[in-house]
This record gives C-alpha cells, structure tokens and sequence, in this order.
C-alpha cells in the first residue's frame, strides 16, 4: 500500500489553487479600489476566496481592521478604497453592496 499517493494528490490538488497576483487581478471585478485591494492582500492571501465570499459593510470593515492587526501595510486612504471596493462589489445585500457616496457629490 503506498502512503505517498495520497499525500502527493493533496499536495497537486492544494498547488493548484494557489492563485497568482496576475490571475487574482482577474477572478475580481474591475472598479476603483481593486488595485490596493489587490496588492494589499496579495501579499498573504488568495483572492479567490475573497472573491467567493458575500459580506456585509461592517463585517469587510472588521476584516480590514483584523489584517491591519496582523499586520497589513494600509494607510486610511487604502483602508477607504479597499472598503468601497469591497462594499460596492463584494457586498452582502442591496444596501450594503452600494458604493458610499463620493465627497464631492452635490445634491440638488
């Protein structure tokens, strides 16, 4: 009975879904924030599982919070970005998944 088959077919099976910066550019929607969001959390992790995950706007405020403790580089300009990003594409329901409204908008 061989013991290494199995262990080598997880070992395949784990390689392949390890997911390049490049590809992880591409399992994410295009929008403003993507870059940041990108290089951030590329550094630790594989976006297709961000990608594959629906949350609401405080709950993608307290993962941010939680990787900047673990030690992200995010400035609060980033952080903001990342979290628009993140609501506007990523969001949990209608009202979390609408982009803030920018600064300079006027109402009339």
């Amino acid at each position: 009975m061989h013991r290494r088959a199995p262990i080598a077919a997880l070992a395949l099976a784990a390689a392949s879904l390890v997911v390049s910066p490049a590809g992880a550019q591409e399992v994410l929607p295009d929008g403003p924030g993507k870059v940041a969001l990108t290089k951030a959390c590329t550094q630790c992790h594989d976006l297709g599982l961000v990608a594959a995950q629906r949350r609401s706007a405080e709950e993608w405020a307290d993962i941010i919070d939680r990787m900047e403790g673990f030690g992200a580089p995010l400035s609060e300009a980033k952080k903001a970005d990342i979290l628009a990003y993140l609501n506007a594409n990523l969001g949990k329901g209608d009202a979390a998944a609408a982009p803030a409204p920018s600064p300079t908008a006027r109402s009339r």
